[in-house]
Parts: structure tokens; sequence; C-alpha cells
């Protein structure tokens, strides 16, 4: 079976959302999503002492990544890792000629929008062709092999590179990563996704081709995500749930 077919077969997208649901008690996730939806939605005196609201860093993402596209609905753009995401849909639906970019087969179709499977280490897109590039709590993973792209220890910092390159001269990045004390969070000995610290960013960003123009903090307190300094953001210690969030701005230099 090709890796095209296997992509193919698969029928459900968990579509990240801001706000969601969360059994209080892991005895019961064994819960599937029919049972779930009957609970939530036509028995909510059992639904209040089953579940949880919980509140994910996307509610900070997605506001970010459309305060900074600034194309005014012209121009190219790429999503990496697209996946589980209805940004690519946000952006399409606002009239952007959108690309979507993952090692997931994305299972909706958009006039404005072109799926690519494939790997942004070796992005198949020609040198300065898009405007813009979007990259939500992906560039943590890439490299790790957890969502079958190529495990690689350098894969987050070749895939910033590639973005530089598929940009155009003054386009912008837009990205977004776990903050924190810097590690590699793990379950049962997988991988999970990286946390970065400042030094890391920088690592991040070196000889990328990119300079950063802006990054912001975001911290999740009492259930829910607020602005935040460097100095309150970077003591955070995250696990499996992210609690703290970098969302950055890249430029290409012009002279790349």
């Amino acid at each position: 079976m090709t890796e095209v077919s296997k992509r193919r077969r698969l029928k459900y997208m968990p579509v990240g959302e801001h706000i969601t649901y969360t059994v209080k008690n892991k005895k019961l996730l064994f819960l599937n999503f029919s049972l779930r939806w009957l609970i939530l939605n036509k028995m909510p005196w059992l639904a209040d002492k089953l579940f949880h609201l919980v509140i994910n860093e996307r509610i900070v993402d997605y506001p970010f990544v459309h305060q900074n596209i600034s194309l005014d609905g012209r121009g190219r753009i790429l999503d990496v890792g697209c996946y589980g995401s209805k940004l690519a849909l946000e952006l399409a639906s606002l009239g952007y000629e959108t690309y979507g970019l993952d090692v997931l087969e994305y299972p909706i179709s958009h006039p404005n929008f072109t799926f690519v499977p494939g790997d942004i280490c070796k992005a198949p897109f020609p040198d300065d062709f898009f405007d813009a590039v979007t990259a939500v709590s992906t560039i943590e993973h890439i490299g790790l092999g957890r969502w079958g792209d190529p495990v690689h220890s350098e894969g987050d910092k070749d895939a910033v590179k590639e973005i530089a390159r598929i940009l155009k001269p003054g386009g912008r990045a837009i990205i977004s990563v776990p903050f924190g004390k810097g590690t590699v969070v793990y379950r049962f000995k997988i991988p999970l996704h990286r946390v970065y610290d400042l030094q890391a960013l920088d690592a991040l960003f070196f000889d990328s081709g990119m300079e950063v123009k802006k990054i912001i903090y975001a911290v999740k307190k009492d259930d829910i995500w607020i602005p935040v300094t460097l100095s309150e953001a970077e003591n955070i210690e995250s696990g499996k749930v992210v609690l703290a969030d970098a969302l950055i701005v890249a430029q290409k230099r012009m002279d790349k």
C-alpha cells in the first residue's frame, strides 16, 4: 500500500477547536465520540459530573495569525501542519490563495484551497513562492516522528529554513510554539513536542534567512489565556498540556 493510499484511508480528522471538553476521570477515556456527544448534548446533569471545559492555546494562536497577515485578502499563503486545523479554511474563506502542507491528508476542500501532501523539511514548492507562511503549533513536532514525519533532531530548524526559502523577500512567517522551560515532552517514551526557551528560539531562527520582528507570550491561568511578559512566561513548566505559548512574526530578508 502506498503512502498516498494510506492517507486517503483516513476518514476522521479531529479539528482542533479553541474550547473543548475532556473527562475528569482518566478511566473514562474509553468513551467514543458518539457517547460523548450524547452525554454532552442530551444529559447536562451527567455531563457536568463527567467533563470539564478546556481552553487550549488556539484561542490566542488564530487571532494572532489574522492580526499579522496584513495582506487584505490578497496573496498566496501556506499553512504548514494543516491537519486537524481550521486555519487554512479560514484563510481560504477570506479570499487568500491558500495552500496546506502536511504528512496527513486534509479531507476538506475549498475553491481557494490546495492541499499538498509532504514534509516541510523538503517543501515541494519553488523559491520565493508565498507571500506568507503560517505554522501554528507545528514546528515543535517536526523531526520527532510523532505524526509520521521522518525522525531528525534538527527537523524544526530545517523546517524554518525551508519556510524562509519558499517565502518571497519581505514575506512573513507567523509561527507559534510552546514556550517556557526548554525540554522535550515525552509520554510512554514517545516524544510529543518540544518546549522552547529564549535560547532555543534564537537557535531556531539563527541563519534561517529571516529576522524576528515580533514575539508575544501568552500563558494559561485559571483556565483562561492571557498575554504576559517574557519574565512571566519563561519559568512556566509545560508537560503534555501546553501552558505557555510564544507567538512570532518573522520576515524574510530582502537580500535573500
